[in-house]
């Protein structure tokens, strides 16, 4: 069952073709199939037509980097697909054996495994970047009320260096961002003169 393509029917008007990842019992994961674009192909092979080396380079690196590149898997044309297909690891279905249709195709062991490694990386990406998003609301929220953030900052740059993101230049060495420190356990008196 598992490496195997099936028509799986996900409600009562649509059915797709999928990729069995794992089977528990009697219920089974699917990640959905989708036709390969050029772009596809080019970036399993790791190669992009460019007219100048440097850039060539350069768009290789940014391949590899960008996070949003790893939400699929080539798998080519097996028997009894029409087209090239690639996996999408984010269109998750938990399905019954009711749900199951015909089988068209059979894939590697190595092609599953490659989806569940993908599928993990992408969950870890997705993680990382909520917490990151959630740090630098907390940044800007300890920026208005005049209170430390520079712990915050330092795990932001930890996460953006785990995302492959370029890192921003510090702005400033002081904790409140050069704005007056105010006290904040006493009473604070002002001055009208």
């Amino acid at each position: 069952m598992r490496g195997s393509i099936y028509l799986v029917k996900i409600n009562s008007q649509r059915t797709v073709p999928a990729l069995c990842l794992k089977a528990n019992g009697e219920s089974f994961i699917f990640a959905q199939l989708r036709t390969a674009k050029k772009e596809d192909q080019l970036q399993q092979a790791g190669y992009m037509k460019r007219k100048y080396r440097k850039k060539r380079v350069l768009q290789e690196q940014k391949e590899t980097n960008d996070p949003k590149n790893i939400d699929g898997v080539f798998i080519g044309k097996p028997k009894g697909l029409k087209t090239h297909s690639v996996v999408m690891v984010k269109r998750l279905f938990k399905v019954n054996e009711e749900a199951v249709g015909e089988l068209i195709s059979e894939v590697s062991e190595d092609t599953v495994v490659r989806c569940l490694k993908i599928l993990k990386e992408v969950k870890i990406t997705d993680h990382l970047q909520q917490e990151l998003k959630q740090l630098q609301q907390k940044v800007q929220f300890a920026q208005l009320h005049n209170e430390r953030y520079d712990h915050h900052e330092k795990r932001i740059d930890q996460i953006r260096k785990k995302l492959n993101y370029p890192t921003t230049p510090p702005s400033s060495n002081k904790a409140y961002l050069n704005y007056r420190e105010v006290p904040t356990d006493k009473h604070i008196t002002i001055y009208r003169g």
